[in-house]
């Protein structure tokens, strides 16, 4: 380790453990709340063939127009959640590792959209990847969450 570099310590360290278990969740439950979107792409898609008939509550039926932004609506839901909570996920493991610090520092701020849950972590994650300490670990990459014992932070 370089002379002029600060080690982690045992706060940041509990920091960033904290900061992946949360990160797991969040994209779990991403995960989650996008499956919906399945259904909605299932039923669009049975309209557009003829295979299911989509009516309002006046008994109206649903114009071609509005099936298909049903269908694009769903698929736009499916991809930007699976690929949010996906990178979310791997955020966790490379905190978890120290490792690229810019992307799970984008990953942060993409999770800011959510709110409020999003919004929450996203910029608890950033002030965290901001400290000095935390910043020095992820860009040094020689050593992972094991803080330094304080007696050698001289």
């Amino acid at each position: 380790m370089p002379s002029d570099m600060i080690p982690l310590t045992e706060q940041d360290a509990e920091h960033l453990g904290l900061l992946v278990v949360f990160h797991y969740l969040f994209g779990a439950l991403g995960m989650v709340f996008t499956v919906p979107s399945v259904v909605f792409l299932v039923m669009g898609v049975q309209a557009l063939t003829g295979r299911m008939e989509l009516t309002d509550a006046t008994g109206a039926t649903a114009s071609m127009s509005d099936t298909w932004l049903l269908v694009i609506v769903a698929i736009a839901w499916l991809v930007v959640g699976l690929t949010l909570s996906t990178c979310v996920l791997l955020a966790a493991r490379f905190i978890r590792r120290c490792e690229r610090y810019h992307f799970c520092l984008g990953v942060a701020a993409a999770a800011c959209v959510v709110f409020p849950v999003g919004t929450t972590l996203g910029v608890l994650t950033i002030l965290l990847l901001q400290r000095q300490t935390v910043k020095a670990t992820f860009l040094d990459q020689t050593h992972g969450l094991s803080p330094v014992p304080q007696e050698r932070m001289v």
